[in-house]
């Protein structure tokens, strides 16, 4: 089971299935699990040049929690947001398919593991090349937390089971996200 984070913009619902593949589509696919996919985002990532949507979860919420702040935080940096409360829902898939392994020897991938986003161009390249052959994804290891274990998973069949586990709220105090905590969506 891995832990993802779908942020609470309905927003983001507008995308296009042009980017996922007519076999990867079944019936019983989740479409708020397909926004990942739809949604190519403006901004690179780490195995994606921002052209194509990549699922992104972590096997804890711990380790989610740390790459999604510290994303978050840069960007409400870059923009200046004053002080704010942001709502998050933290989902949960099993992931069953045969993903690309760089966890067994990450000394091997070091240009891959850069923590420095503008340094992402070897992990980009090699997300491409192998969304490009048909990988369903890439297991590795976060460069967020220590000992997380990350996936990047380019084709929606390797998911199942996606529901939400729960809600959370990363609190920005203008300057950093000095933390996170559970709410309820009902209060």
């Amino acid at each position: 089971m891995l832990k993802s984070f779908a942020y609470s913009a309905d927003v983001q619902r507008l995308g296009t299935l042009a980017n996922v593949a007519d076999e990867d589509l079944r019936p019983a696919t989740d479409p708020q699990m397909l926004e990942a996919f739809i949604h190519p985002s403006r901004y690179p990532s780490r195995f994606s040049d921002g052209t194509y949507g990549i699922y992104y979860a972590a096997r804890a919420l711990e380790t989610a929690v740390h790459e999604v702040v510290f994303h978050r935080a840069r960007f409400y940096a870059a923009t200046g947001e004053p002080p704010l409360r942001v709502p998050l829902r933290d989902h949960v898939a099993d992931v069953n398919g045969e993903l690309h392994d760089l966890l067994t020897n990450p000394e091997d991938w070091a240009a891959v593991y850069d923590p420095d986003p503008e340094r992402y161009r070897a992990a980009q390249q090699l997300g491409r090349e192998l969304k490009l052959a048909g990988s369903y994804g890439i297991a590795y290891r976060s460069v967020r937390h220590r000992g997380g274990e990350c996936v990047a998973v380019f084709r929606p069949p390797v998911l199942s089971r996606y529901r939400l586990a729960q809600h959370i709220a990363l609190e920005w105090n203008g300057r950093e996200i000095i933390g996170y905590s559970p709410f309820s969506a009902l209060t």
